[in-house]
């Protein structure tokens, strides 16, 4: 049966592999182009993540989308970053590589900024643990995203 792509979906290559197309859709998709018509692939589950078996090798959703749309991580221990924190949302635009130590750098700075809508306080007393250009960078997208003018 034909594969109904929605109108609109922009689809790029990944991985070195000619048959497999990845999706620019909220929730992005694996698609086959194998056959005459591509088939929406299922991802499964491992470890709170959303996975692909790419090649008989099994990948992270996030890591797959962002060599699609980023190209290669500049070498193999780079990591696909979730600019907003939030692990779920696999879409292209809140992808992007980061070394191991700047992606944990940023999961700390996100559960910082959770702290400061219930302890402003302890808020800054964690921010001081950050590095001055990660805090600043991230202090620069929360005034702007949020207005907050007395920092």
């Amino acid at each position: 049966s034909e594969c109904n792509i929605p109108k609109g979906v922009g689809l790029r290559p990944t991985y070195g592999y000619k048959v497999y197309w990845v999706s620019d859709e909220q929730e992005p998709g694996l698609y086959s182009i194998a056959r005459r018509y591509p088939k929406k692939r299922k991802g499964y589950m491992s470890r709170g993540r959303m996975t692909w078996k790419l090649g008989g090798k099994t990948h992270t959703r996030a890591r797959v989308v962002c060599y699609a749309w980023h190209g290669p991580p500049p070498d193999e221990s780079y990591e696909a970053c979730h600019l907003d924190g939030d692990a779920t949302n696999d879409h292209p635009s809140n992808l992007a590589w980061g070394t191991y130590q700047e992606n944990r750098c940023d999961m700390h700075i996100h559960a910082i900024l959770d702290v400061l809508a219930t302890d402003p306080q302890l808020f800054f007393e964690r921010l001081s643990l950050v590095s001055s250009a990660r805090r600043m960078s991230h202090l620069a997208h929360f005034v702007y995203q949020y207005g907050c003018e007395e920092f």
